[in-house]
């Protein structure tokens, strides 16, 4: 006699075969004075207030870094690097990419995770207030732990700033790191669901 799975059956089937949540470690920034042990390199001036990290570029190559652990779950692989900033034109004073300033450009930005160095392809999003939300992909480092990570807030471009990036200011709201499970992880999970399924019966 043929057999329907029953609601209950199909609910439980189907999360188990539904992609697996990604894992993301978020730097909020949101405590004045707590720079969640990121450091910095070629800034001055460098504070966090009012939910963000600030500094003047000391030359064209202003770094953010973190040299803390950042784990890896089992089965796991990174995707991105993604961070909101915006950036004050030293010459103009305006946000670029406001009215009557430079447009945003990500010529000269750099991301780097374990020495494995980003510095093109990356995704820029108007997000408000002439912020830009920068997305960097990191799915070529290995699948192990991050024990080094930086981020370059600001580029030192020419076509960025109009004035290159010396002098120029920069507030970054938030850093996250993303990594999803393997394929082969979700394909295991889904195995198990239809194998309890299929005891249950």
């Amino acid at each position: 006699m043929k057999r329907n799975l029953s609601l209950s059956a199909l609910l439980t089937l189907s999360s188990f075969l539904a992609p697996l949540a990604s894992a993301t470690v978020v730097f909020g920034f949101n405590t004045d004075g707590d720079f969640e042990q990121w450091t910095t390199l070629n800034v001055t001036d460098a504070t966090v207030a009012g939910g963000t990290i600030n500094g003047t570029a000391s030359s064209n190559d202003p770094q953010l870094k973190y040299e803390q652990t950042l784990v890896l779950g089992a089965g796991e692989s990174w995707t991105t690097v993604v961070y909101r900033v915006r950036e004050t034109d030293s010459v103009s004073g305006l946000y670029i990419g406001s009215a009557g300033a430079p447009a945003f450009s990500p010529v000269g930005l750099v991301v780097q995770a374990n020495g494995v160095i980003v510095s093109s392809g990356f995704t820029t999003v108007p997000s408000g207030d002439d912020f830009y939300t920068i997305t960097a992909d990191i799915s070529a480092i290995p699948d192990v732990d991050i024990t080094t990570i930086r981020v370059d807030p600001i580029g030192g471009a020419l076509s960025n700033s109009g004035s290159e990036t010396t002098g120029n200011t920069f507030e970054v709201d938030f850093i996250q790191v993303n990594s999803v499970p393997e394929p082969s992880a979700a394909l295991l999970g889904g195995m198990a669901g239809l194998l309890l399924l299929r005891r249950r019966r």
